[in-house]
């Protein structure tokens, strides 16, 4: 087949996309078991993908018909495939719980595929082993042409499925995120988030290959993969400073632990405490929230807090946790209160302080710039200030400085 070759060259792309996931290496503090484990399972994944594309280059140069394999080899693959980088996407979001079991039913599925067609396949060629043969039993069974179409019925409604718990976590993981975190763009939950659109795409491309028989259909999409896998590869690499970064929120005890620890004069037993009134009993909780807002002491503290002199909430890479420790609320109740009563996330109250500060400061120094304001007030650049004053002011900070000052 004259376009052979393009299948060879998606092969390699796969490979050096694998191999290059597995040799990064990062800095001791930086090369976790756990992000580690994930690069592996993505490697495995894209190792698979060339796997189909030599196996698809092998047939095509020796003048097989390649889209035979798409009724048997290719759906199996896709199967595993899906299975091990959807549990390594959950991992990235720190969000395996949310769909443990699937994989196994996955690889389930996949080896009871694979049972059925092999013995079917004995069956009908009486046990011997023929490439015409096997291309004949796969064109003219009808138990495989039946089995084949509820096979890729599920494998498509698993991959959808799949997709709709990875969209919904990365949505959950955002908001997550904003209740620990200031506005910052180093920790963006966004950007780790963005990668399940990719991987999306990356098996859209895959269901292509095997959904639509047809041989230059395939090509275009081994192409697409391909690009694909470079970009998927690059943003997991790059992603490695925010994954360890936005690990604690998702367990606030091993928040509050693993970021203590690397903080110098903090009590051991002031931490024990903490972490003992985050797990309250059950029932217990809403007492304790209740009671802290019922005699104001929260509120009080939060805004003694606010009201320092010193301005604590223009720091820069301000966390729930910091401000936790300032005022003596432990980070459970803090989050709690500020959503439940404020009606609003940690990122959101901090920008509203910062916003506040921002107004103060075009109103009483008209002459500093905006850089120069960003900087005092803890944002990453005149950009996210003005982005995030107009969605909290509905007003940019020039026609709230021109109105003002009028």
């Amino acid at each position: 087949m004259e376009f052979s070759f393009l299948y060879w060259i998606a092969a390699m792309v796969a490979i050096v996309v694998g191999v290059f996931l597995l040799a990064v290496r990062y800095e001791k503090p930086l090369n976790q078991k756990a992000y580690t484990s994930i690069r592996r399972l993505l490697a495995f994944g894209t190792f698979l993908d060339a796997l189909i594309c030599l196996v698809s280059g092998w047939c095509a140069t020796h003048g097989y018909d390649t889209t035979v394999l798409n009724q048997h080899f290719v759906p199996v693959i896709f199967n595993i495939q899906l299975s091990i980088m959807a549990y390594a996407m959950m991992g990235l979001l720190h969000l395996r719980y949310i769909d443990r079991f699937s994989p196994w039913l996955y690889n389930i599925s996949a080896i009871v595929a694979t049972i059925t067609i092999s013995a079917s396949y004995l069956i009908y060629s009486k046990g011997e082993i023929s490439w015409s043969i096997y291309t004949d039993f796969i064109a003219n069974s009808r138990f495989i042409f039946w089995f084949r179409v509820v096979y890729v019925v599920y494998i498509v409604l698993a991959f959808f499925r799949t997709s709709v718990h990875l969209v919904r976590a990365s949505h959950l993981y955002i908001r997550t995120v904003e209740n620990y975190f200031s506005e910052e763009e180093v920790i963006s939950g966004r950007r780790l988030a963005a990668s399940v659109y990719v991987f999306i795409g990356y098996f859209i491309c895959s269901i292509m290959i095997f959904a639509v028989p047809s041989v230059y259909v395939g090509l275009v999409a081994e192409f697409l993969i391909s690009c694909i896998l470079i970009v998927f590869a690059i943003m997991i690499i790059n992603l490695h400073n925010i994954y360890f970064s936005v690990y604690p929120p998702h367990n606030l005890a091993q928040m509050l632990l693993s970021i203590e620890e690397r903080k110098s004069g903090v009590v051991a037993k002031q931490r024990v405490v903490a972490v003992e009134e985050m797990e309250p009993e059950s029932g217990q909780k809403e007492e304790i929230v209740t009671t802290f807002a019922s005699n104001g002491k929260i509120e009080d503290l939060i805004v003694e807090w606010s009201l320092r002199k010193d301005k604590p909430f223009v720091r820069e890479s301000l966390t729930l946790l910091d401000v936790a420790e300032q005022t003596q609320i432990s980070p459970r109740l803090l989050s709690e209160f500020l959503n439940k009563h404020y009606k609003v996330n940690f990122c959101t109250w901090i920008n509203t302080l910062r916003v506040d500060e921002v107004k103060r400061l075009l109103v009483e120094q008209p002459k500093l710039s905006l850089a120069e304001i960003s900087t005092m007030v803890g944002f990453a650049d005149p950009a996210s200030l003005s982005r995030i004053f107009k969605k909290i002011s509905q007003e940019s900070p020039s026609v709230y400085k021109r109105r003002v000052l009028s």
